[in-house]
């Protein structure tokens, strides 16, 4: 390989004999995805590729990453199942171009240290030994602005110093996504990452700065409001438990005349234990009922009917809350 000037994708899953790759180090120039997913026995490569963008190590048994830190275009790293996996290396930062990372079911893994910058994703849940992940500054600050997607599920040792730290992570970076214009909301949610705007994290306390809470009604729970101005979505927060599925249905009454929709993406969660977690989500507003909100309001000024109101009923036992984002309220500093 170190001679394949044209070697793009080199695929070995499955050889769980291959104990070594010998001399062989993985550095042409040209390589830009590797898969050793399922090598249980492979302990001895390199992996130093200057193009590398997609590299799936999943299921080996190394007990520290055995990459080098010059793959600066490294976009993707798969590291599920590496069971024996204790920690990553404190220069992990420097992988400057990554924006998905997989390390579930690492249950030897104790912390995470500082991420890339370029993170958009990570997915780490059933990480049983993790105790902490730094997601903020020893100011405080926030240290990933583009991570919209963080799974922390039965992370149950997570202290409570990194369970703030994500949750202000996704009240910041959910927020900001909002506002982005919906192409560009695409260019991070591709149908291929199969990923969306959500954090999962152990814990039963619904962040304070939700506003609206869902009472409860025979079938399920209902949150209404009265849109002030153009609305672009909604964060939702659930505390669920083992098992919980959600659908949000939304109404709006408009002239006598009642609209509806249903969110693009509902919730499900599925644990093997009763530990209760924190979701908070982002959906989008249907473009649709904006202009019927519109239609409503206009009608309002030459009638004396009330302004329009817009009722979310959440089909879910759990216990659910609703912040709205406006069109306008984007330059709002929140505290």
């Amino acid at each position: 390989m170190a001679s394949s000037s044209r070697l793009e994708k080199f695929d070995i899953s499955s050889c769980d004999k291959l104990t070594s790759l010998g001399s062989i180090h993985v550095h042409s120039k040209s390589l830009r995805e590797l898969s050793l997913e399922g090598c249980k026995s492979l302990e001895e490569f390199c992996v130093t590729s200057e193009n590398m963008m997609k590299l799936n190590l999943e299921s080996m048994p190394f007990k520290e990453l055995p990459i080098g830190l010059c793959l600066r275009k490294l976009e993707y790293l798969n590291l599920l199942f590496c069971g024996n996996l204790t920690h990553l290396p404190s220069n992990f930062v420097e992988l400057t171009s990554l924006r998905y990372l997989k390390i579930a079911f690492c249950h030897k893994l104790a912390s995470l240290p500082q991420l890339p910058p370029s993170i958009e994703q990570l997915y780490a849940t059933d990480c049983s030994s993790l105790e902490s992940v730094q997601f903020t500054s020893t100011a405080g600050d926030p240290l990933y602005r583009n991570m919209i997607s963080i799974e922390l599920g039965h992370c149950l040792k997570l202290d409570e110093h990194s369970c703030n730290a994500v949750e202000l992570t996704a009240r910041l970076n959910l927020r900001n996504y909002a506002f982005k214009a919906p192409q560009e909301q695409c260019k991070i949610l591709t149908p291929r990452d199969r990923f969306e705007p959500k954090v999962v994290y152990p814990g039963s306390k619904v962040p304070n700065w939700f506003k609206y809470r869902a009472s409860k009604r025979s079938y399920g729970s209902e949150i209404t409001i009265t849109p002030h101005s153009k609305l672009l979505g909604f964060i939702f927060c659930m505390i669920f438990g083992s098992d919980e599925s959600l659908r949000v249905d939304i109404f709006l009454a408009n002239n006598g005349v009642r609209f509806h929709y249903t969110c693009d993406s509902g919730q499900s969660f599925s644990f093997d234990s009763d530990s209760e977690h924190v979701c908070i989500w982002y959906e989008r507003f249907s473009e649709m009922m904006n202009e019927r909100i519109e239609e409503s309001r206009s009608f309002h000024n030459i009638t004396s009917n009330p302004n329009p109101k817009l009722s979310l009923l959440f089909h879910t036992d759990a216990e659910c809350w609703m912040n709205p984002i406006y069109a306008n309220e984007e330059n709002i500093e929140i505290t």
